[in-house]
Order: structure tokens, then C-alpha cells, then sequence
């Protein structure tokens, strides 16, 4: 699970001000992990059941609803997107701030096309879960329109405004500074407005962490509930619980195993080398297969088709398979471990579905 990825780097945010032991760091990332992945979700803004079960459910009412969402998503979201939009204001209003920074060399970089594919998978990792709303798709309204625009413009959001965080911490700082920085927006705020200022920026940025956290809690526990409902996993995994409307035995399981990898785990580091391999695979296999469905079933009701096919999702491929090539040969071990994690799921898969009657 993804909880296990964004709690480490939450629990690092805290030592600047706390001195804590690497037990209380565990401590701390359990914390995170379990409070947020609730597992009857009392504040969770969707809500699995058919319209009547919605109706009948005061969590489905729209005032309770609107409510939820704002507490639980709208409101972390927004706060997250100010801490951003404030560090871009602190960084390029500094006096002493300086264009010749984006000019400046690393010279411990390694350069070329490995040390280029090699950063552009750390980027990559700071932009995964734009595609956490799909797994929400059935509880949606109107999803053939609403999930393409949330998609299209979560990214672009995003994607500005890490942009734009980027350039004003190396407008503040060179860029030899910042390769040996482990919270570059934090001291480029400290050079900015003193360690009180990089305080309030860290516990931002923990906030939009838990915020994450908080979103893959939600997402992610519905894959195993959906893969259940289909009858190709575990039947407990599939339940609804019946007043939160939640799949709570999934989000129950999803945060045991987040547990245990925080646990028996190592660093963020390797959390991420073993996640990166397999999560881009998945995510070249499932593009791949809009050839297939397209040619397979080409007069199937397609309310979003995606734009430019087929010279989009080819390029999407190709680009997926040069970004595993790199990522496999630089992190040998751990994507090996990734793929046999993987393929251990494939004697599980075969063997709820030859018991399933669908």
C-alpha cells in the first residue's frame, strides 16, 4: 500500500522540531497509517450501495455529505494548495534570490540520459495518485465527464504548482545546495523568514502528506474490495459495512498491511524502489490495452475517448517501457523483488477463479 510510502516522509517532517528515536518514528508513521485509514471512515465522502441505500443512509444526506467533504477532502486540499502557493510567494519576492541559480551544475550529478532517467522517476513518484480517483469510479456521479476533467485538471494543477515551487527554491538556493538538502523548501524558507518560517512550511507540508495519506486510504482499499466483489479474491474483502456504507473489511486489511511493512520494512528509500518498478508496469499494461478493447470491441458506447489515438497512448507505452528499462537496471534488486511479488499473484488469481462460478 501506498500508506506505508507517504507516512515515512511524514514522520521525517518532525524531527527539525522533535527529538525523536527511531522507535518513535515508527510510532508516529502507525499513528498516521491507522487514524486515517478508519475503518468505518465516518467522515468518508463516498459511499458504496445503490441509490435506495444512499437515500436511507444519513451519511447520504446532502447536507451530512457536503459536509464530510469539505472536512475530510476540500478543506486539507485547499490548505495544501495555499502552502505551495506560499512558498512560490516567499521564494521569488527574496531580495537575495538569484537567476543565475537555474545556470549552477551539481558536479556529483551523474548526468546523462541514466542520471536524467533516474531523476525523472523521483519526479514521477511526487505527481503518483492522479490516477486514485479511478478506483472511486463507481461512486461518482456522472463519471464518464466528471473523472477525465478532474484528471486533466488535478494534473495540471499539480503539475504548476510543483513547477512553480521548484523554480522559487532555486531561485533561493543553488543547485549544490539543494542536492544535499533533505527539505529544500523548508531551508529555503528558513533563509527567507528564519527558522519560525520554515517551521510553519514543514508543518504544511506534513499536512498535504496526511492529506495524500489520506486519499489512499480511501482509493486504494477499493481494489481488493472490487477484485473480491468479482469473485477472484477473498468474500470478506467485498463487504459493505452496513450503516457506513464503506468497505471496511478492505480498509481494515489494507491498513494491516501497510502496518506490517512499516514494521518489518526498511527506509522510504527501498519502500520506493520496490513500489516505482511495479506500479509503472501496471500503469504501461493498462494503456496497452485501449489497442486491444478498441479493436476488440470497436462499437462499444465510449463516453471519453482518450485524445490524439493512437499516437497518445503509443507514445505513453514507449515511454513507459524506456522508464522501466532504466528503473529495473539501476535498482536491480529491488525490482526483482517487485516483479516476483507481482507474479506471486498470479497462481492467486487463477485459483479464486476457478472456484468462482462468474
Amino acid at each position: 500500500p501506498d500508506e506505508d510510502l507517504v507516512a515515512h516522509p511524514f514522520a521525517q517532517r518532525l524531527p527539525r522540531r522533535l527529538p525523536l528515536t527511531a522507535i518513535q518514528h515508527v510510532v508516529h508513521q502507525l499513528i498516521a497509517v491507522v487514524v486515517l485509514a478508519s475503518p468505518h471512515e465516518r467522515h468518508q465522502p463516498f459511499l458504496i450501495g445503490s441509490p435506495a441505500q444512499r437515500r436511507n443512509d444519513p451519511l447520504a444526506r446532502p447536507a451530512r455529505t457536503v459536509a464530510n467533504t469539505w472536512v475530510r477532502v476540500v478543506g486539507p486540499m485547499v490548505g495544501t494548495v495555499l502552502v505551495h502557493v506560499a512558498i512560490v510567494v516567499i521564494g521569488f519576492t527574496y531580495a537575495g534570490g538569484n537567476w543565475t541559480n537555474f545556470a549552477g551544475q551539481y558536479v556529483g550529478a551523474t548526468g546523462g540520459i541514466a542520471g536524467f532517467m533516474a531523476a525523472l522517476v523521483a519526479a514521477l513518484w511526487a505527481y503518483d495518485g492522479w490516477n486514485d480517483l479511478n478506483q472511486v469510479a463507481g461512486e461518482v456521479r456522472n463519471p464518464e465527464r466528471s473523472i477525465p476533467v478532474a484528471l486533466i485538471a488535478g494534473v495540471a494543477i499539480v503539475g504548476a504548482l510543483y513547477i512553480l515551487v521548484n523554480a522559487a527554491v532555486q531561485y533561493v538556493l543553488p543547485a549544490a545546495a539543494i542536492a544535499i538538502s533533505q527539505r529544500p523548501a523548508s531551508e529555503a524558507t528558513a533563509i527567507v523568514l528564519g527558522r519560525v518560517g520554515a517551521s510553519i512550511v514543514s508543518a504544511g507540508m506534513a499536512l498535504s502528506m496526511l492529506v495524500t495519506l489520506n486519499g489512499t486510504s480511501m482509493s486504494g482499499a477499493r481494489v481488493p474490495f472490487a477484485v473480491a466483489r468479482d469473485g477472484y479474491f477473498f468474500d470478506a474483502l467485498a463487504r459493505v459495512h452496513p450503516k457506513f456504507r464503506t468497505p471496511s473489511t478492505s480498509i481494515i486489511a489494507q491498513t494491516l498491511l501497510a502496518v506490517i511493512l512499516l514494521l518489518v520494512g526498511g527506509n522510504f528509500r527501498q519502500f520506493f524502489s520496490l513500489a516505482i518498478f511495479a506500479e509503472w508496469l501496471f500503469y504501461m499494461i493498462t494503456a496497452s490495452t485501449v489497442f486491444i478493447f478498441r479493436k476488440r470491441e470497436p462499437n462499444l458506447a465510449r463516453p471519453y475517448k482518450v485524445w490524439g489515438y493512437p499516437v497518445v497512448p503509443s507514445l505513453f507505452v514507449l515511454a513507459s517501457a524506456i522508464l522501466l528499462y532504466y528503473t529495473f537496471s539501476e535498482n536491480v534488486r529491488y525490482s526483482v523483488i517487485g516483479t516476483l511479488v507481482i507474479l506471486a499473484g498470479v497462481p492467486v488469481f487463477y485459483g479464486f477463479a476457478r472456484r468462482s462460478p462468474r
